[in-house]
């Protein structure tokens, strides 16, 4: 509607809530351990609906109004996720998500976009990616970190348009971030990764 609302989970029994700009909650849904929530335009049509994981490994995707939409369980276990506009930056968003040693695009239906291997990423990541332009004449690349903020560290891989891994770093800290930066002059990115006070 226009209107700036928020939209939160809560671990526990909290369920999730949507407050309104001035913090006054409109609803209120059950659930238990809602961990994640994003915002996302499901359909393609520019409706924006709230997606959210849990305990029970579920993908959720709610209306304005809190009412479920959809609700699926991938493959994989699916827990902390992030929105990917794939395979260009100018495509809808995808739910991205390490699991597996694999990276994992999921449409809102549960079902596998995409998916790349990720040696060593194990299960407890989360992952963040980006399309990159590294040459201006090809295809669009993936970038992904996967950030292990627990142990202070982050891997970032590089995906050539084909989908093979061509590209691997271990970060020795925690980078929860990752964007590209658009050359004008030679149509290639730059890629940039969001580190503990500093910029990769």
């Amino acid at each position: 509607d226009g209107n700036l609302e928020f939209a939160v989970g809560f671990n526990g029994m909290g369920g999730i809530h949507l407050l309104n700009a001035e913090g006054k909650k409109l609803w209120k849904e059950n659930g238990a351990n809602i961990w994640h929530v994003e915002i996302a335009d499901v359909t393609g049509t520019g409706t924006m609906q709230i997606v959210h994981s849990d305990a029970g490994g579920a993908m959720t995707v709610r209306d304005a109004k809190g009412n479920i939409v959809k609700q699926s369980k991938p493959g994989p276990y699916f827990s902390h996720f992030s929105l990917c506009p794939w395979p260009t930056s100018t495509n809808r968003s995808y739910a991205l998500l390490s699991e597996n040693e694999i990276i994992w695009l999921f449409d809102y239906d549960g079902s596998v976009a995409a998916k790349y291997p990720a040696p060593d990423c194990g299960s407890l990541g989360h992952a963040h990616g980006t399309p990159a332009k590294l040459e201006s004449m090809t295809a669009n690349y993936l970038a992904v970190i996967v950030d292990f903020s627990n142990w202070e560290s982050s891997i970032f891989y590089v995906y050539d348009p084909s989908g093979n891994l061509i590209f691997k770093e271990v970060v020795p800290e925690s980078c929860p971030s990752i964007a590209v930066l658009k050359n004008d002059k030679t149509g290639a990115d730059t890629i940039l990764v969001g580190g503990a006070g500093k910029i990769w």
